[in-house]
């Protein structure tokens, strides 16, 4: 049986979510270069000395959303009772990631996500290095699924794979943001789908 969160970490978790939340309404309405720090604070019901306690900058609040779901994501794939190989697992988390970003309203708000998450420079450098991290994990499990004996070769060969994985879902995610009736879900199983038969011949 899990223990109680304590209180305060309670409402601390519950601050830092309403603020994201105001965040995110804000730059989907206004745009991320018009938004304030002021305003996203008045828009959480908040004084914005509240916000900086959780926050630095507008540029941490727009990726918070992403840092978290990197939690997420580093949490599961270095799970020990995981089951089924790294490519499966992917498969089953992007999968399952796509549905729910777009069976809430078609994925509009997620475009806008994505539209915001771009428009400054500052924030698209700030995901470059989450994506980075979601890589380096990717191919730190990968390495174990790979029938290669020399150790070298096969860290080579598992960040080959997931940097082909990675920029099929960078493909996909680019078509999605440009084409409303674009299958996010699907198309992202299909480029996985396409990438393992393509490296079949490595895999466990």
């Amino acid at each position: 049986m899990s223990e109680p969160i304590p209180i305060r970490q309670q409402r601390k978790a519950e601050t830092r979510n309403k603020l994201i939340t105001a965040a995110k309404e804000l730059f989907e309405k206004q745009g991320y270069e018009s938004t304030t720090l002021e305003g996203i604070a008045e828009r959480a019901g908040l004084h914005v000395q509240t916000l900086y306690r959780h926050f630095g900058s507008k540029v941490e609040l727009a990726a918070a959303g992403e840092e978290t779901q990197l939690d997420h994501f580093r949490g599961a794939i270095r799970d020990e009772n995981r089951e089924g190989s790294t490519i499966e697992f992917w498969r089953q988390y992007l999968g399952g990631l796509a549905h729910r970003v777009t069976d809430r309203d078609g994925g509009r708000s997620y475009r806008d996500v994505l539209h915001y998450e771009l428009e400054s420079p500052a924030v698209s450098f700030r995901l470059a290095q989450l994506s980075q991290e979601y890589k380096d994990l990717f191919a730190e499990s990968l390495e174990e699924d790979l029938s290669i004996e020399d150790s070298e070769e096969r860290r080579n060969t598992a960040r080959l794979i997931v940097i082909t994985l990675w920029g099929a879902h960078e493909y996909v995610m680019a078509r999605y943001d440009q084409d409303v009736g674009f299958d996010l879900a699907t198309e992202s199983v299909a480029m996985i789908d396409r990438v393992e038969q393509l490296f079949a011949h490595l895999l466990q």
